[in-house]
């Protein structure tokens, strides 16, 4: 019986051999029993992907070297190459930023085998990296060459629980610009001003509430000078009175002196509502030293007569930056570092201490002293006095507690999480501000953020990323950290976990496509597709089930080009390109597998050199004349038959391209010293060429010219099921008498029969004559059905054609229609 099959769209490529002979499932006419160096497209049809083109030798080809994609616009975008080397360079418009002549490059201090565990999250000009083993990092770019890597700075947290031991820590100095007066003019500088009714000017100064300073009239002026010398101010507080509260201060000025002017710091006015004994706190900008500082007090809470104004303390902080740091002792070593107290590795570390005043200030550990005691500066407020404190927090961060692993950045925050002493636990900055991660007392919207995560299935967490709302995935659950009220935006006061998927993760950073997140599971070898399902919760079915197969070796590494075609590419452990066509809207979902002719150990993707596409790069580990070489190497833009002519096409790996005066001498090669390489010259096919001391000789002249390494490209269909009245084809005696092909814009195909290992018989040329007459004549593009005549057997395959090429021309199929012959 004879009869016609006709193949329309690959759109689902070359699915997992599990599947065996499921002509059942919808998918399976859409299908190919095997698939390599083809995309599929969106359209359905298949596409010869084109070639990779030399960019440089990494930095050391010794080293293995991780890329990362750095987009400030779509005209400012870089490839971060950090090599095991030790050193990082800046990709840039398919070639390597320079600076006086030589790659531009700068030092970071990841070793090669922990590339592959950093977490990045990347924002205009600035970049973080985050591993667990080493202090988080912040990568500035100021101009093309003049970047900088340098630690993460944390303002005032985040820290760890507060301290429920019986260790106290006790401040030697206050953080007070103005020392503890006994005197108008002791110990240092001088204190005047308006005559107070009851009490002295400097007893506002003595660090004791116990007497309080009044005046009858307004408006007063308070003044303390430091009698040639200068401090930097940057905030003070008032304690006013303990009653009478109608005469507390609600308008003044606060200024500064230079030895000319006074200059105006800071300008309050309606300081209503004061209770008895209340301290208020008022911090302002300031960067400049003043030998003298003044308040002019203009304004009471509403008293008319008698005592118009009453204070008991005034204290100015002195700009930490400035401060001479001073000693923090503990009492004991515990709660200090798991008992060890204090270390060296501590300087940097925040902490966090709650002042008599009731107040929590933080402060910034500068150098070290001993087990028990640490130099620091106050920020924020100077303290009232020096009494030991039981309520402290230290710095979550630090190498004894493990650095944060994981980092992005979420709803304005730049969000931290997993350290060793606290593995389920997300830290966030303070909104809008990426350095800053300090809490309030009672607690406001704007404040850090710290969760810790409940769940029993909970291992420590790998990742984080951004979406809805904040994704966190572990070894055994992903799990949702959002506003508890959706109807709010999320903030330290509206912020709540959710339960996701029990399907675990691993490692690899997700990717998010179109409002989905997609991760890789755990162990590497599937992907997952986050949505939310029923009743608002996340599912995370498989979105590899079709191509298991690929995903043996665990995914290393991936990453998403959205232009001209949606495609994830991932990097897998056995060295080569899986390509996953994703088109979530239009069910599009395909699987192919690229193979460069060497080791595949690093993606990235950003926007490309042409409108309208991205740019692929790759690391590719190759054997080059018998050395090792790593090379970075991206994609060349997809041929477009409508616009790009067969002179443009780049189907060669590891290639390079001459465009110039007619030539025959090709140079520039020696990345490829001593390989076999093939060459489109002026649109036509050279092969067996070697490259010899860097260089090629062509046949003949031309003007334009790719050389690179050929590559294969070749698809098989899936075995024929029917149709068939009483079954199934699968089993009967069959043959294809002839195929016909459509084709877009293609220069090179063979066909023929494919039974595996059984039988290969010849494949025949459909496209591309060969021949005398076309030695130095461009070859021309083909568009429409071609037929070509299949070599069959009645006794050896299942009706599977092969569709391949290795010559350096493009190649887009549309379709396949097939004339089989099978018994009854």
């Amino acid at each position: 019986m004879s009869f016609y099959l006709i193949q329309s769209t690959f759109n689902r490529g070359e699915i997992s051999p599990l599947l065996g002979s499921r002509a059942d499932v919808d998918f399976w006419r859409q299908s190919l029993f095997y698939c390599r160096n083809f995309q599929i497209l969106t359209h359905g049809g298949l596409r010869r992907r084109s070639g990779s083109r030399f960019v440089t030798e990494v930095d050391s080809s010794a080293q293995i070297t991780r890329l990362f994609p750095f987009s400030f616009s779509e005209t400012q975008s870089y490839v971060l190459e950090l090599s095991g080397s030790g050193y990082l360079r800046f990709l840039a418009n398919r070639g390597v930023v320079q600076s006086g002549g030589s790659p531009y490059r700068i030092s970071h201090s990841y070793a090669g085998s922990d590339l592959f565990r950093l977490s990045y999250a990347q924002f205009n000009d600035v970049a973080y990296f985050a591993h667990k083993n080493y202090t988080p990092q912040k990568l500035l770019r100021s101009a093309e060459t003049n970047w900088s890597i340098s630690a993460a700075v944390f303002e005032d947290g985040p820290y760890l629980d507060r301290n429920t031991t019986a260790t106290t820590l006790e401040p030697s100095a206050t953080g007070g610009a103005v020392p503890k007066m006994t005197g108008a003019t002791t110990p240092s500088g001088t204190v005047s001003g308006t005559a107070p009714t009851t009490g002295a000017l400097w007893q506002l100064f003595d660090r004791d509430d116990g007497q309080v300073v009044n005046w009858n009239s307004l408006p007063v002026d308070v003044q303390y000078n430091f009698g040639g010398s200068s401090k930097v101010v940057d905030g003070y507080w008032i304690l006013g009175p303990k009653s009478s509260v109608g005469a507390a201060p609600t308008s003044w000025v606060f200024q500064g002196y230079n030895g000319t002017d006074w200059i105006t710091l800071d300008s309050v006015s309606g300081e209503t509502g004061w209770t008895g004994g209340e301290y208020r706190y008022f911090n302002f900008q300031n960067e400049t030293a003043y030998q003298a500082y003044r308040f002019q007090f203009k304004g009471n809470n509403g008293l008319s007569s008698g005592t118009l104004l009453a204070m008991y303390e005034i204290a100015l902080h002195e700009r930490a930056a400035n401060q001479t740091p001073f000693n923090l002792t503990a009492s004991s070593t515990a709660g200090i570092n798991n008992g060890a107290g204090f270390s060296a590795s501590d300087v940097g570390r925040s902490i966090r201490f709650l002042g008599a005043d009731g107040r929590w200030n933080w402060m910034k550990i500068t150098s070290f002293v001993s087990s028990t005691t640490v130099k620091v500066i106050l920020h924020d407020q100077a303290l009232p006095d020096v009494t030991p404190s039981l309520n402290w927090s230290l710095g979550a961060f630090a190498s004894s507690t493990g650095w944060p692993a994981a980092v992005t950045l979420y709803n304005e925050r730049l969000m931290w999480a997993r350290t060793s002493e606290k593995p389920v636990t997300v830290y966030g900055s303070k909104q809008g501000n990426f350095e800053d991660y300090g809490v309030s007392d009672p607690l406001r919207e704007t404040d850090g953020i710290n969760i810790t995560l409940l769940s029993s299935n909970m291992n420590e967490i790998l990742w984080i990323v951004d979406d809805e709302d904040l994704i966190t995935g572990s070894a055994k659950q992903v799990r949702t950290v959002g506003p508890s009220d959706i109807t709010q935006s999320f903030s330290a006061t509206n912020i709540t976990q959710r339960k996701g998927p029990n399907s675990g993760a691993s490692h690899v950073q997700p990717i998010s496509i179109g409002g989905v997140v997609l991760y890789v599971g755990a162990g590497g070898t599937k992907i997952r597709e986050l949505v939310l399902g029923e009743q608002n919760r996340y599912v995370a079915p498989e979105l590899s089930l079709i191509g298991e197969h690929y995903f043996k070796d665990g995914i290393v590494d991936w990453a998403f080009s959205e232009k001209p075609d949606p495609i994830i590419y991932a990097v897998t452990g056995d060295g080569l390109l899986v390509a996953i066509t994703y088109d979530r809207e239009q069910r599009v979902l395909g699987f192919s597998r690229h193979d460069f002719g060497g080791f595949v150990e690093s993606v990235a993707v950003i926007p490309g050199t042409e409108p309208g596409h991205d740019d692929v790069y790759l690391v590719i580990k190759r054997t080059i004349n018998g050395a090792t070489k790593r090379y970075v190497e991206v994609m060349e833009n997809a041929f477009d038959p409508q616009s790009d002519a067969v002179e443009d096409a780049f189907f060669v790996d590891c290639g390079l391209s001459y465009s110039g005066a007619a030539t025959m001498t090709i140079t520039g090669l020696s990345h490829l010293e001593g390989e076999s390489v093939v060459a489109l010259a002026d649109g036509n096919v050279v092969e067996g060429l070697t490259v010899a001391s860097g260089q090629i000789t062509l046949p003949y002249a031309a003007s334009k010219v790719h050389v690179g390494l050929a590559m294969k490209s070749r698809a098989v269909t899936v075995p024929i099921s029917g149709p068939q009245q009483d079954g199934t084809l699968f089993g009967r005696r069959k043959t294809n008498l002839s195929a016909y092909v459509d084709v877009y814009g293609s220069g090179a195909l063979q066909m023929g029969a494919y039974a595996g290992d059984r039988w290969t018989p010849a494949l025949t040329d459909v496209l591309l004559a060969t021949g005398d007459e076309l030695f130095g004549n461009k070859v021309e593009l083909q568009t429409g059905f071609k037929r070509a005549d299949i070599e069959g057997s009645w006794t050896e395959g299942d009706g599977q054609i092969v569709m391949e090429t290795d010559k350096p021309l493009p190649l887009i199929i549309r379709s396949l229609m097939l004339q089989n012959e099978s018994e009854p």
